[in-house]
């Protein structure tokens, strides 16, 4: 088993162990607020990446040796932050999957149904909202309940709640791209680095990095390699969003297209498309009622603009840089190694 594999594992373990006490705690508030409570450790264990709490603990290891078990009880608070999100995003996005599995209001709207409730599907999007917002809540605890300094304690939560902030400022910016028809790739960029390179990479590597002590020079090199790496990431997810497959991506490959999300693949297609390609183009995204022919036709589209070349290459120069960053440093090897599997694997991604 590779060692970010076992600490998966543990982190596993810790969710589950926090969840677990929460619902002990709201069983005694209600049975709705325990069922709440149980819905969401179902969607929080399901199958995940969990590369933010990972990124935690690695940062951590850049600089400090030992206290593995304590990094870890801290890192699942990014999870927990993520799948507030998570669950608030498929909402907005209309989603019927999440990870392979139906999405949060998708479980609460079945549960509604066979209770005969009027309109299921309006009260299952409130309990989900409501998931969400409780979530938000607990999900600095871990940290602020862990074995660290106070101080260390307070700067990695202020850090935390900043990135809260900012990848909502990144939502905001990314459903209002949907409505922009002359939408340039820096809007894009702009989107990817608030809602991925600092919400999945920087901001976790710095948590972990604040509660080990690390300066603000050392935090500097963390951002050199995680905004990089962050923006190769979300390159690549966007590949998989419309290239992908639905038992890999774990959503069905339409969903970016539905959504007409603006993404550098499809920016770049409509900037180099001809007028017949742009107006085919402009007839799939945003259309609820797309065929997989007009995904086929999206496809080609992307392609013969060169548009899907030109994400792969970037997304190869994005993570080479932050590869050359983690190289260069003179972080412990533990944590170094783990920087350096990152990069290399970026663009590799199946899933």
């Amino acid at each position: 088993m590779q060692p970010s594999e076992a600490v998966k594992k543990k982190i596993d373990k810790a969710i589950l162990e926090f969840l677990d006490r929460r619902i002990e705690q709201a069983a005694k508030v209600s049975p709705a607020s325990e069922l709440l409570m149980k819905n969401i450790k179902e969607f929080s264990l399901r199958r995940g990446k969990r590369i933010r709490p990972l990124f935690v603990v690695y940062g951590f290891k850049c600089f400090a040796g030992g206290g593995e078990d304590k990094i870890i009880k801290a890192s699942i608070a990014t999870e927990l932050l993520h799948d507030y999100l998570l669950i608030h995003d498929d909402i907005m996005d209309d989603s019927d999957l999440r990870r392979g599995l139906p999405t949060f209001h998708k479980v609460y709207e079945k549960i509604y149904a066979e209770q005969s409730v009027s309109d299921p599907a309006t009260y299952a999007e409130n309990s989900a909202i409501l998931a969400g917002d409780i979530l938000s809540a607990i999900s600095p605890e871990p940290i602020l309940n862990s074995d660290f300094p106070e101080g260390l304690k307070i700067r990695a939560v202020k850090k935390f709640n900043e990135t809260n902030c900012q990848t909502g400022f990144g939502q905001e910016l990314d459903v209002l791209l949907e409505l922009n028809e002359n939408a340039k790739a820096e809007d894009v960029d702009l989107v990817h680095t608030l809602k991925t390179a600092k919400y999945t990479v920087e901001s976790p590597l710095h948590i972990g990095a604040i509660l080990a002590g690390a300066t603000k020079e050392q935090l500097k090199i963390l951002s050199d390699y995680a905004i990089p790496a962050g923006r190769a990431f979300q390159i690549q997810d966007d590949l998989l969003g419309v290239f992908g497959s639905e038992e890999k991506v774990g959503k069905p490959v339409d969903s970016d297209l539905k959504e007409g999300k603006k993404t550098l693949l499809t920016v770049h297609a409509l900037e180099k498309a001809s007028p017949e390609q742009k107006k085919r183009l402009h007839e799939i995204l945003g259309n609820q009622g797309i065929s997989m022919k007009d995904v086929e036709d999206a496809r080609k589209i992307i392609e013969e603009t060169g548009s899907l070349e030109h994400s792969k290459k970037l997304a190869k120069q994005l993570a080479n840089q932050a590869l050359e960053i983690a190289k260069a440093s003179d972080f412990n090897q533990e944590g170094k190694d783990f920087l350096i599997s990152i990069a290399d694997k970026l663009v590799n991604r199946e899933d």
